[in-house]
C-alpha cells in the first residue's frame, strides 16, 4: 500500500474534439419524416392530416435526393423554392405545395423506373 500513496495523481486534460461539418446537416426536427423548416416554408401547421402530410414529405425527399449527401437543410429549402418558382403558381384552390408534390412524385418514380431498366440492361 505504500507505493499507491506516494504515486503522483494528475489530472487529465480534456481535448476538445473540433469539428468542421456538423455529423447531420439535416435537421433531426420533423413531425411525420418532414423537417420543420419545410412546414414553415409553406406555412403550414403541424397538424395537417396524414395524406398533407405524405405530400410534404414525398418533396422533402425529392429535395434530398437533389442536393446529395452534402447538402444542408437551406440548400433543400433553396432548391424547393426554385421549383415552386419554376413550376408557377398553382391554379384555382390548390394549396402552394400540391403542384410541386405531382412534378416530385413524377420525378422519383421516372428515377426508379430508369433504375430498374438499368438493372435489367446489365442482365442481358
Amino acid at each position: 500500500m505504500p507505493i499507491a500513496k506516494t504515486a503522483e495523481i494528475t489530472n487529465p486534460i480534456p481535448i476538445e474534439s473540433i469539428t468542421t461539418n456538423p455529423p447531420d446537416s439535416i435537421s433531426r426536427l420533423d413531425v411525420g419524416g418532414v423537417p420543420l423548416s419545410v412546414y414553415s416554408f409553406f406555412s403550414a401547421p403541424l397538424t395537417l392530416e396524414s395524406r398533407e402530410v405524405s405530400k410534404l414529405k414525398i418533396i422533402s425527399d425529392w429535395a434530398k435526393n437533389e442536393i446529395g449527401k452534402e447538402g444542408t437543410e437551406g440548400d433543400m429549402l433553396t432548391r424547393i423554392r426554385q421549383l415552386e418558382t419554376h413550376l408557377g403558381s398553382p391554379s384555382g384552390f390548390d394549396k402552394r405545395y400540391d403542384k410541386m408534390f405531382n412534378y416530385c412524385r413524377m420525378t422519383l418514380y421516372i428515377r426508379e423506373i430508369e433504375k430498374r431498366r438499368d438493372a435489367l440492361t446489365r442482365r442481358t
